[in-house]
């Protein structure tokens, strides 16, 4: 739902306005797909949370995340570069501009943080 509800609308962004146009016009179509597929994302959320799992360790998170965005029409490569828990998740719909996402795990044995950073997934 993600790539197939956003790729065409952003597509069609891509090729009719101007740039500041196109800012405003994505944001919004990103803000829309957010909110389309939000109760999926808590759902996803609260399940990881419920479900640590330490440093090179997250089998399930590996799992959960894989599953659903292979669900979402994404090409999903697992065990990623060597690592059995990393992964790549690509949608195309042929030529044009790209955007690439990249999130970590905050997987420690204790609750909490060893560090602040941003975007923590």
């Amino acid at each position: 739902m993600i790539a197939a509800a956003l790729v065409p609308k952003l597509t069609c962004v891509l090729h009719h306005q101007a740039s500041q146009d196109l800012l405003v016009a994505a944001k919004k179509i990103i803000g829309e797909t957010i909110d389309n597929v939000s109760a999926d994302l808590r759902k996803i959320s609260i399940d990881l949370h419920e479900n640590p799992e330490i440093g090179m360790q997250e089998y399930h998170a590996h799992q959960v995340l894989t599953d659903y965005l292979e669900g979402q029409g994404f090409k999903v490569t697992r065990s990623a570069a060597g690592l059995e828990t990393a992964f790549i998740a690509e949608y195309s719909r042929g030529e044009g501009r790209r955007i690439g996402f990249c999130s970590e795990y905050d997987a420690l044995p204790e609750i909490g943080h060893g560090r602040l950073s941003g975007n923590i997934l």
